[in-house]
């Protein structure tokens, strides 16, 4: 096979979030075809191609490079699977483009190169960043010259990982304390050796690596959410610094030469040189700061105008992490085609210079993470069995969204009340530390697809369909949740399920200025097709369900949780406000009315309740609190908890749904999916949360007390998980 010739047949191996954008490149280069992807969940893989054509799906790498007949697979999945994975792809005589980091050691990393060179194949890895606009900029800045020799390179990456908040706490990245470097660390080395150019990793010492901000997730395990490092090249200093807690987001590179500085700020796409402008002493801080600014005025216009283009020519670029990415993934089939091997950013002999200089990085950190060592195994051993569970009992209840906010929490209620349940998840290891294994029964799999569905509700009579799919548009949602929901409903009723529970959301309802007091017998919103794409495909459900138990007598249950808040939950609840990162919100109005909280374990103690409550069947319950705290309350008291003062400003509707009705005119322009809705002043003035509920219903029927003491909704719905995600945290 000549690559530089013949059209390539490609492979992808993992159809995660990252492979979109493998995908998207692929289809526009000359001469490369996606013929074939592998993933275990059979039903990602065909929504994943459902664009595409001639397509094959397997389950099975080995099979699909046995049959496929292929030049060059994508290796996209989680970082301790590149190695075997790359290893049979290089093997079956194929390329390999891996995703960064080529593998976990050294000694992986140069067999994978060595396996390579005996088979006739190139591995290049994908290290995108290096490809992004600024940093492109900065090189040439640095190789020019102008900036004369280097005196000092810092790294920041200060980009907030939400699971350390909320979880999934099994993921791959947060098993253990290093495995941080593997996927983060390994950009900010990556940028820093594309700086210094060659085989630097071999000529630079690591002075000191200090770990901070050290807690420890329920699971038990341990991790540290901010990383400094320091060493040097000869004469040039080296600083990364990392941080992953929340905070102002930035992502720069900034290299300090003799004759001035050059930043390629990645999170900005905008790369600056401040250099001395040869005007006299008065002149000189005007002319480097005029400069500077129309620098960053005329790149980030040039950005903002790219990105819109792109929305128009699909082959032009895109956003800027859109245009590294591609870049990227370009640059490793340029290796291809050329069997490069030197020391450039898409080989394997780069990629190997970024392992080495984590494994440095690694040693030095390892004396502080073995000082934790003994806290952290015993705090995990505590965290995997509990004895006083509901095993041996053969499950009734299933629940579809276990690994949600509330589905967390009604399985934590589930082992309190001795409930045996059943759940069916796509990601296992998302249940871990939530509640003892031997306490539930997991199903692998995806509830849309209908052979797994089938094997998740043998024995079952009662079904809790929490599950929600985000899209960007309403047939998105449709597709991804109103149609696959439907399936699943005249599937219980075919299969005789005695009870099914659908949660449903407030945000179905009338929440304007003028809804007054809503009770649990009114309806969904009249307005209801010009509400958000959320809303909408959630009142779509209910009215389906209403309609099986009105004309078929389907054993259907609605529940419309209010705005949840508790452990596990994120700070930053779109319901209070729209937020611009923890230090910046909107309120959604003046934010001076009261809003209707619920806190978790109450919305879970109340669907817990509706498996053997008589009379409910047919039934829909607005899940609410007592309002006592308005959106100004709430910020102000993330405001005493973090010590700080946090820019929290009025917003108004009219204005809102003026700039929602531009993006809407420019996505009908486009063709865009989410053209299909009709933007609405009402919708953006029920974001304010009006409305008030009557909630006897639920307090009657299911023997419902919610925590409704303004003490306790604030502890219990903001101290406590502001604690958990920013205090400090004690060994236990």
């Amino acid at each position: 096979m000549d690559a530089k010739e013949n059209k390539l047949r490609v492979g992808f191996i993992g159809v995660g979030n990252i492979s979109s954008h493998h995908k998207r490149t692929v289809t526009m280069l000359e001469n490369v075809d996606l013929v074939a992807v592998c993933d275990f969940n059979n039903h990602a893989a065909n929504q994943f191609i459902s664009d595409c054509q001639s397509v094959q799906v397997f389950d099975d790498a080995d099979k699909m490079l046995a049959e496929a007949n292929l030049d060059v697979v994508h290796v996209l999945t989680q970082p301790d699977s590149h190695y075997l994975l790359a290893k049979k792809v290089l093997e079956a005589g194929c390329h390999a483009v891996v995703e960064k980091p080529i593998a976990l050691n050294c000694e992986d990393a140069r067999e994978l190169i060595e396996v390579a060179e005996n088979n006739s194949v190139t591995i290049s890895v994908n290290h995108n960043f290096i490809y992004s606009t600024p940093y492109k900029k900065l090189q040439k800045i640095v190789s020019s010259g102008d900036i004369g020799p280097i005196k000092s390179i810092r790294v920041v990456w200060k980009k907030h990982l939400p699971p350390i908040d909320t979880g999934p706490w099994n993921l791959w990245m947060l098993r253990q304390p290093d495995n941080l470097l593997y996927e983060t660390a390994v950009h900010t080395v990556s940028e820093l050796l594309g700086v210094l150019g060659g085989d630097s990793s071999e000529t630079m010492d690591i002075e000191f690596v200090d770990l901070f901000g050290r807690k420890k997730f329920p699971t038990g395990g341990l991790y540290y959410s901010r990383w400094s490092i320091a060493g040097r090249q000869k004469q040039t200093a080296i600083k990364i610094d990392i941080a992953v807690d929340q905070g102002y987001e930035e992502h720069y590179v900034e290299v300090e030469g003799l004759f001035g500085v050059a930043r390629a700020d990645i999170e900005k796409d905008i790369c600056t040189l401040d250099r001395h402008s040869g005007k006299s002493i008065d002149g000189e801080r005007l002319a480097v700061n005029w400069r500077s600014a129309f620098s960053r005025l005329a790149q980030s216009t040039q950005t903002y105008f790219r990105y819109a283009v792109s929305r128009v020519i699909k082959s032009i670029g895109g956003g800027p992490y859109e245009i590294c990415m591609s870049s990227g993934i370009k640059a490793c089939y340029e290796t291809i085609r050329s069997n490069t091997h030197d020391y450039q950013g898409s080989t394997g002999l780069f990629a190997l210079q970024v392992i080495t200089m984590l494994e440095r990085i690694r040693k030095f950190a390892n004396p502080t993470i073995q000082a934790d060592e003994k806290i952290f195994l015993e705090a995990l051993s505590q965290s995997v069995v509990d004895q006083n569970s509901a095993s041996g009992t053969t499950p009734t209840v299933l629940v579809i969204g276990a690994t949600g906010f509330i589905g967390k929490a009604l399985l934590k209620s589930f082992v309190r009340q001795k409930i045996s349940a059943r759940t069916l998840v796509r990601n296992p290891s998302a249940l871990t530390g939530v509640v003892p294994q031997e306490s539930i029964d997991v199903v692998v799999g995806d509830y849309r697809d209908e052979s797994i569905l089938r094997t998740a509700l043998e024995g079952v009579e009662s079904v809790i369909h929490l599950a929600v799919t985000p899209a960007n548009s309403y047939p998105g949602y449709v597709a991804n949740n109103v149609d696959p929901t439907k399936k699943l409903i005249d599937l219980c009723q075919k299969l005789g399920i005695k009870r099914f529970i659908y949660s449903g959301t407030i945000d179905s309802l009338h929440l304007g200025p003028s809804a007054g007091l809503i009770s649990e017998n009114d309806g969904i919103d009249k307005q209801i097709q010009r509400r958000n794409n959320y809303a909408r495909s959630k009142a779509d459900i209910e009215q389906y369900l209403a309609k099986k138990y009105r004309d078929e007598g389907f054993p259907a249950v609605v529940v419309r949780p209010a705005i949840v808040i508790g452990e596990g939950g994120a700070i930053t609840h779109l319901g209070v406000a729209n937020w611009f990162g923890l230090g910046v919100c909107r309120y959604w109005g003046k934010g001076e009315n009261l809003l209707p909280f619920v806190l978790v374990d109450d919305v879970a103690n109340a669907i817990a309740a509706t498996l053997h409550a008589e009379g409910v069947v047919g039934k829909s319950y607005n899940l609410s609190a007592e309002p006592s705290l308005s959106a100004r309350d709430y910020v102000q008291q993330v405001e005493v908890m973090l010590k700080s003062r946090i820019d929290a400003k009025s917003s108004r509707a009219w204005l809102l749904y003026t700039q929602d009705m531009i993006r809407w005119a420019v996505k009908r322009l486009v063709g865009h999916p989410d053209g299909e809705r009709t933007p609405s002043l009402h919708d953006w003035q029920c974001r304010g949360q009006y409305a008030h509920f009557d909630t006897s219903n639920a307090r009657q029927d299911l023997n419902w007390q919610p925590e409704s003491r303004r003490e306790e909704l604030i502890r219990k719905g903001i101290e406590e998980p502001l604690s958990q995600q920013y205090g400090e945290k004690q060994w236990s």
